[in-house]
């Protein structure tokens, strides 16, 4: 089964979060608000932004460059690619005790 995702913008195009969305492509755990709208285009793309906008045919970038260097310094930086997939695992792996732990308590 293939996972879908989706940008919910306003009105005037700017991110407002980034979700999952069902096989139906309606929003799993989040109910839109009046005039917003769900983007399935380059959703990776604006996840890499700092504050992504949505002209209606492509992602462009709103944030100031002072803004775009404040923040890549809260970025967690990997020492390499090995460290990150180890981590991934890692995560994966706590969820899956956690999963395991609730289920087996609620038999």
């Amino acid at each position: 089964m293939e996972t879908n995702f989706g940008i919910v913008i306003d009105e005037k195009g700017y991110k407002i979060a980034f979700i999952v969305l069902n096989s139906d492509n309606t929003p799993q755990g989040y109910i839109l608000k009046n005039g917003e709208n769900i983007v399935k285009n380059d959703w990776s793309k604006a996840n890499a932004m700092k504050n992504p906008k949505w002209d209606g045919t492509t992602w462009i970038e709103t944030a100031t460059q002072e803004e775009i260097d404040a923040a890549s310094g809260n970025v967690i930086k990997m020492e390499n690619q090995d460290d990150l997939i180890s981590k991934l695992i890692l995560d994966n792996l706590n969820m899956q005790m956690q999963i395991d732990t609730l289920i087996q308590s609620n038999l």
